[in-house]
């Protein structure tokens, strides 16, 4: 095999992985944004009274949003 042959092969592989990444995603209803921190922020609200730490934060605009995501339907 050569290394061009080698080197497109792979190259599709991975463009196949994210791809189907995104629209699986997508159909668990999870976002887009950009991923700022995965499980190792704690977040705390003096005002609601409310810890915790969500499974990721992402970046929507500007603005960081926590998420949770949850395994049941």
């Amino acid at each position: 095999m050569t290394p061009w042959l080698a080197f497109i092969l792979l190259f599709a592989i991975g463009l196949a992985m994210v791809l189907r990444g995104r629209g699986v995603r997508s159909r668990r209803g999870l976002s887009q944004g950009r991923t700022l921190d995965l499980e190792g922020r704690n977040l705390y609200s003096a005002k609601h009274g409310l810890a915790g730490r969500p499974d990721r934060v992402f970046d929507d605009g500007g603005m960081p949003i926590p998420e949770e995501w949850n395994s049941s339907s």
